[in-house]
């Protein structure tokens, strides 16, 4: 879908889409897995710009059709830590610590010594890919997450100018479908170890999480 600018520097789609009806004034509130299907249906149309507010709930809910819309759209907005906190640069092993009174990566599972062994598969296809691309394993990452959806807006953090330049050229690195569709596949046949703030994910007897 097309986008326009609001104010300077807010860009949305063409059209919103108006959620009131969804729970408020115009029948009976929908059922909320069905309220969900359609909200998350309108975002793969291209709808990036949603209204609610609390005075479209239900007399036993004032804050229904904010939750509602709030259930449908987590997690459609993939794009939280998408280096798995820096984990996918590629740049650290089982050498490295952290501090854990100022740098809470000390305490998740991906930074792990077991995990660092368990996620060797991903890293080393990371790198294969990046060295193809001329690329980076980083950009790399961020590449595949910006094929998946027009409306996914990766947001790596950093302190480092030349880090700032790296992820920004992640823009220009392009995946064909084909390469999208590898990587994927890739993904769901390899062991991974659980990963802060990730969804739990069951497969191949696996338990772990994903980001």
């Amino acid at each position: 879908m097309n986008q326009r600018q609001l104010g300077r520097d807010l860009r949305v789609s063409a059209l919103g889409l108006g959620c009131m009806g969804f729970s408020h004034a115009y029948g009976a509130a929908i059922e909320e897995r069905e309220g969900v299907r359609l909200l998350r249906q309108a975002v793969d149309l291209g709808y990036t710009f949603f209204d609610t507010a609390e005075v479209y709930g239900t007399p036993a809910d004032p804050h229904a059709n904010e939750t509602l819309v709030c259930k449908a759209l987590a997690g459609r907005q993939v794009a939280f830590s998408p280096m798995a906190n820096g984990f996918l640069t590629g740049r650290y092993g089982k050498w490295d610590s952290f501090d854990p009174k100022t740098d809470y990566r000390a305490a998740m599972p991906q930074f792990a010594s077991e995990a660092i062994d368990q996620n060797q598969g991903l890293l080393s296809m990371l790198r294969t890919m990046a060295a193809e691309k001329n690329a980076t394993p980083a950009q790399i990452s961020l590449a595949w997450m910006l094929c998946k959806k027009p409306w996914i807006v990766p947001i790596p953090g950093t302190r480092k100018v030349e880090r700032m330049q790296e992820n920004a050229g992640a823009a220009q690195v392009y995946l064909s479908p084909e390469e999208e569709k590898t990587l994927d596949e890739a993904l769901n046949h390899m062991q991974m170890s659980a990963v802060f703030g990730g969804t739990n994910i069951i497969q191949n007897n696996i338990s772990s999480r994903r980001n």
